[in-house]
């Protein structure tokens, strides 16, 4: 069952309907459909659809894509429910410049089942965005079992700053995108980093829950800049590109879930070209905790760390994994127009996906941190 215009309350009806009435009717709509053996679908009511997603089985949409409000039905991705979703523009019929590809793509990566149907309804055609093709090619992939950290090179200070350079060496390692500048761990701290940060190559249990060899990272105590992310430089000309990142990861819950006002920590994060200077931009994750110890994802693009970001997403549906394994990726489509894409998941659930520009003033990326260790939710 389809139930539809279930927010009378939000339009103009002619009767003086209450959200709190509203919400009654509809929770009532999905018992009296339980009762018969039937699953009940929602379709508009958005604004409620926290408290409706446990009593209805699916939802409905209408051109979600076109209004760029599929994230307010992630309730339902979140809770393993289907989504339906139908998109009218004649720029998906025509699929004109891959409009339609670029929106199926869309759809499938937030696990929508999205058909372009003729706004007749009359069936003269369909496009399903079921199967998206990939001509995705792999650039690397390894885990830890052959690699080691080497000696500290290229040592600098500067301003109170000290900052150093190791490798990861053996196996497929380092890591070499788009014939890189190279790459390494990059440690940086206010005074000698070895006393705020250990970084090393441990045995331990892994997400398989067998024997496997990980990179271990500690920060002891935050300096304000202190860090230690693994960096990939990116060539001159090559930072305009789409890169899809995977990778396994476990975070301690003593330091996230103190009941400190404004922790927080990262572990991924690149920056364009000139962001230092305020012109360029920064893509950054963030696990943010608030002041009941509750720790909740943040997705952001930024100009620069200490004022407001050009984009911000929170996620608390999503719980934080604590003292266990999850996976996390993150796709973006580089672009300075609306088509850029900034996506991040965990464990093949949506933290964030933003739509719109994914840089500045056309700046390239310049150098991307992986496995990043970096925050004030110390040690």
């Amino acid at each position: 069952v389809e139930a539809d215009n279930v927010d009378g309350y939000d339009n103009d009806t002619g009767f003086d309907l209450t959200a709190d009435e509203q919400l009654k009717y509809n929770l009532f709509l999905a018992d009296e459909a339980h009762k018969r053996g039937l699953g009940i679908g929602l379709k508009n009511d958005l604004n409620q659809i926290d408290t409706l997603e446990p009593y209805f089985d699916f939802a409905v949409n209408e051109q979600c894509h076109s209004n760029n409000e599929c994230n307010e039905s992630y309730p339902f991705i979140y809770a393993k429910k289907a989504i339906f979703n139908a998109e009218y523009k004649q720029v998906y019929v025509d699929n004109t410049d891959g409009a339609r590809d670029t929106m199926c793509r869309d759809s499938s990566i937030i696990g929508f089942q999205t058909l372009v149907l003729p706004t007749l309804l009359d069936d003269s055609f369909r496009h399903s965005c079921q199967v998206v093709d990939s001509n995705a090619t792999l650039l690397f992939s390894s885990g830890f079992e052959e690699a080691s950290i080497t000696d500290i090179y290229e040592r600098d200070i500067k301003d109170g700053i000290v900052s150093y350079y190791r490798n990861i060496e053996g196996g497929e390692w380092p890591i070499s995108l788009w014939d890189s500048n190279g790459s390494a761990l990059h440690y940086i701290s206010e005074g000698d980093p070895a006393e705020s940060l250990l970084l090393d190559i441990r045995t331990t249990k892994g997400h398989h829950d067998i024997d496997t060899k990980v990179l271990y990272s500690i920060e002891y105590n935050s300096t304000g800049v202190t860090q230690a992310p693994y960096q990939v430089y990116i060539p001159e000309g090559k930072g305009r590109q789409d890169l899809h990142i995977k990778y396994w990861i476990k975070l301690d819950s003593a330091s996230i879930t103190r009941k400190i006002h404004d922790r927080w920590r990262t572990f991924f994060e690149w920056k364009s070209k000139d962001y230092a200077k305020g012109t360029g931009f920064r893509l950054i994750s963030y696990v943010d905790t608030d002041a009941d110890g509750i720790p909740y994802w943040t997705w952001q693009g930024d100009r620069n760390a200490s004022v407001d970001p050009i984009w911000k997403i929170e996620n608390r549906h999503i719980p934080v994994p604590l003292d266990k394994w999850f996976s996390t990726e993150f796709y973006w489509h580089w672009s300075a127009g609306e088509d850029g894409r900034a996506l991040w998941k965990v464990d093949g659930k949506v933290v964030g996906y933003q739509h719109g520009p994914t840089t500045r003033n056309n700046k390239p990326i310049d150098f991307i941190m992986l496995t990043q260790i970096y925050g004030n939710s110390d040690p």
